[in-house]
Protein backbone atom coordinates (compact mmCIF):
# COMPACT_ATOMS: atom_id res chain seq x y z
CA UNK A 1 0.00 0.00 0.00
CA UNK A 2 1.47 3.32 -1.02
CA UNK A 3 0.58 6.70 0.36
CA UNK A 4 1.06 9.20 -2.39
CA UNK A 5 -1.70 11.38 -0.97
CA UNK A 6 -1.78 11.97 2.77
CA UNK A 7 -3.90 14.65 4.33
CA UNK A 8 -1.82 17.65 5.25
CA UNK A 9 0.73 17.15 2.52
CA UNK A 10 4.30 15.98 2.95
CA UNK A 11 6.04 16.83 -0.31
CA UNK A 12 5.75 20.60 -0.25
CA UNK A 13 4.20 20.40 -3.71
CA UNK A 14 0.73 19.74 -5.04
CA UNK A 15 1.81 16.27 -6.22
CA UNK A 16 0.53 14.82 -2.93
CA UNK A 17 -2.82 16.61 -3.22
CA UNK A 18 -1.80 18.64 -0.19
CA UNK A 19 -1.79 22.40 0.31
CA UNK A 20 1.63 23.04 -1.31
CA UNK A 21 3.17 23.08 2.16
CA UNK A 22 4.23 20.00 4.17
CA UNK A 23 1.88 20.68 7.09
CA UNK A 24 2.02 17.04 8.12
CA UNK A 25 5.56 17.63 9.34
CA UNK A 26 4.55 20.65 11.44
CA UNK A 27 0.97 20.19 12.64
CA UNK A 28 0.44 17.88 15.65
CA UNK A 29 -3.26 17.48 14.80
CA UNK A 30 -2.49 16.27 11.29
CA UNK A 31 0.24 13.97 12.63
CA UNK A 32 -2.20 12.39 15.07
CA UNK A 33 -4.82 12.01 12.36
CA UNK A 34 -2.40 10.42 9.87
CA UNK A 35 -1.15 7.99 12.53
CA UNK A 36 -4.75 7.02 13.29
CA UNK A 37 -5.53 6.54 9.60
CA UNK A 38 -2.49 4.30 9.10
CA UNK A 39 -3.44 2.36 12.21
CA UNK A 40 -6.95 1.76 10.84
CA UNK A 41 -5.52 0.71 7.47
CA UNK A 42 -3.05 -1.67 9.12
CA UNK A 43 -5.76 -3.08 11.37
CA UNK A 44 -7.90 -3.81 8.34
CA UNK A 45 -5.12 -5.46 6.31
CA UNK A 46 -3.06 -7.05 9.10
CA UNK A 47 -3.96 -10.60 8.06
CA UNK A 48 -4.10 -10.01 4.32
CA UNK A 49 -1.39 -12.04 2.51
CA UNK A 50 -1.79 -9.90 -0.62
CA UNK A 51 -0.30 -6.87 1.12
CA UNK A 52 3.49 -6.70 0.93
CA UNK A 53 3.84 -3.74 3.24
CA UNK A 54 2.98 -0.13 3.90
CA UNK A 55 4.81 2.62 1.97
CA UNK A 56 4.28 5.39 4.51
CA UNK A 57 5.22 8.48 2.49
CA UNK A 58 5.91 8.41 -1.21
CA UNK A 59 8.67 10.89 -2.05
CA UNK A 60 8.57 13.15 1.00
CA UNK A 61 9.73 16.74 0.42
CA UNK A 62 10.16 16.01 -3.26
CA UNK A 63 10.95 18.97 -5.53
CA UNK A 64 10.50 21.44 -2.75
CA UNK A 65 12.13 24.35 -1.04
CA UNK A 66 11.42 22.80 2.35
CA UNK A 67 14.53 20.70 2.80
CA UNK A 68 15.16 22.54 6.07
CA UNK A 69 12.36 20.23 7.30
CA UNK A 70 14.31 17.10 6.34
CA UNK A 71 14.96 16.28 10.00
CA UNK A 72 11.19 16.10 10.60
CA UNK A 73 10.69 13.13 8.27
CA UNK A 74 12.09 10.41 10.52
CA UNK A 75 10.11 11.48 13.63
CA UNK A 76 6.94 11.31 11.54
CA UNK A 77 7.88 7.84 10.35
CA UNK A 78 8.42 6.85 13.99
CA UNK A 79 4.98 8.14 15.02
CA UNK A 80 3.24 6.28 12.22
CA UNK A 81 5.29 3.13 12.83
CA UNK A 82 4.32 3.10 16.49
CA UNK A 83 0.64 3.36 15.56
CA UNK A 84 0.87 0.60 12.94
CA UNK A 85 2.84 -1.75 15.18
CA UNK A 86 0.08 -1.63 17.78
CA UNK A 87 -2.13 -3.58 15.36
CA UNK A 88 0.20 -5.17 12.77
CA UNK A 89 3.70 -6.48 13.46
CA UNK A 90 3.72 -8.73 10.39
CA UNK A 91 3.77 -6.43 7.36
CA UNK A 92 6.91 -4.57 6.46
CA UNK A 93 7.19 -0.81 6.42
CA UNK A 94 8.67 0.96 3.40
CA UNK A 95 10.46 4.22 4.16
CA UNK A 96 11.68 6.73 1.61
CA UNK A 97 13.98 9.63 2.38
CA UNK A 98 13.57 13.17 1.11
CA UNK A 99 14.99 13.49 -2.40
CA UNK A 100 16.51 10.03 -2.10
CA UNK A 101 19.02 11.17 0.52
CA UNK A 102 19.50 8.35 3.01
CA UNK A 103 21.58 10.74 5.12
CA UNK A 104 18.21 11.92 6.47
CA UNK A 105 17.87 8.58 8.28
CA UNK A 106 19.48 7.55 11.52
CA UNK A 107 19.79 4.05 12.88
CA UNK A 108 16.80 1.88 11.92
CA UNK A 109 14.08 1.81 14.57
CA UNK A 110 11.90 -1.07 13.33
CA UNK A 111 13.14 -4.55 12.49
CA UNK A 112 10.66 -5.15 9.67
CA UNK A 113 11.49 -2.21 7.42
CA UNK A 114 12.85 -1.79 3.94
CA UNK A 115 14.33 1.51 2.75
CA UNK A 116 13.26 2.61 -0.71
CA UNK A 117 14.63 4.95 -3.36
CA UNK A 118 13.69 6.09 -6.85
CA UNK A 119 15.51 7.33 -9.94
CA UNK A 120 14.11 9.73 -12.46
CA UNK A 121 17.21 11.33 -13.88
CA UNK A 122 20.35 9.82 -12.37
CA UNK A 123 22.92 8.34 -14.68
CA UNK A 124 22.89 4.57 -14.16
CA UNK A 125 26.37 4.06 -12.73
CA UNK A 126 27.73 2.68 -9.45
CA UNK A 127 28.15 6.16 -7.93
CA UNK A 128 24.38 6.60 -8.07
CA UNK A 129 23.83 3.54 -5.88
CA UNK A 130 26.69 4.07 -3.45
CA UNK A 131 24.83 5.89 -0.66
CA UNK A 132 22.13 3.20 -0.70
CA UNK A 133 24.69 0.38 -0.65
CA UNK A 134 26.55 2.10 2.18
CA UNK A 135 23.34 2.45 4.22
CA UNK A 136 22.46 -1.18 3.59
CA UNK A 137 25.90 -2.35 4.70
CA UNK A 138 26.13 -0.06 7.73
CA UNK A 139 22.76 -1.06 9.18
CA UNK A 140 22.31 -4.52 7.62
CA UNK A 141 18.88 -3.58 6.25
CA UNK A 142 17.27 -4.18 2.87
CA UNK A 143 17.09 -1.40 0.31
CA UNK A 144 14.56 -1.40 -2.49
CA UNK A 145 14.95 0.36 -5.86
CA UNK A 146 11.22 0.87 -6.18
CA UNK A 147 10.72 3.32 -9.06
CA UNK A 148 12.40 4.41 -12.24
CA UNK A 149 11.17 7.00 -14.67
CA UNK A 150 9.13 5.11 -17.25
CA UNK A 151 9.28 7.89 -19.82
CA UNK A 152 13.04 7.58 -20.22
CA UNK A 153 14.50 5.45 -22.98
CA UNK A 154 14.31 1.68 -22.68
CA UNK A 155 18.12 1.61 -22.69
CA UNK A 156 18.26 3.97 -19.68
CA UNK A 157 15.73 1.87 -17.76
CA UNK A 158 17.48 -1.38 -18.67
CA UNK A 159 20.83 0.05 -17.55
CA UNK A 160 19.31 0.94 -14.15
CA UNK A 161 17.85 -2.55 -13.73
CA UNK A 162 21.16 -4.19 -14.66
CA UNK A 163 23.02 -1.92 -12.25
CA UNK A 164 20.64 -2.80 -9.42
CA UNK A 165 20.91 -6.49 -10.20
CA UNK A 166 24.71 -6.29 -10.22
CA UNK A 167 24.71 -4.94 -6.65
CA UNK A 168 21.87 -7.17 -5.49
Amino acid sequence: MCSSDLIGGFTGEASDDGPDYPWLLKDAGMQKYVSEVWQRIAGHYKDDPMILGYDLMNEPLLWSGYLDMESLIEPEYRRVTEAIRQVDTHHMLILQPPLGRFSAFGKPFDNNTVYSFHSYGATPRPEFLQQYLDFRTKYQVPVFFSEIYAERSPEWSTAHVKLAEKYN
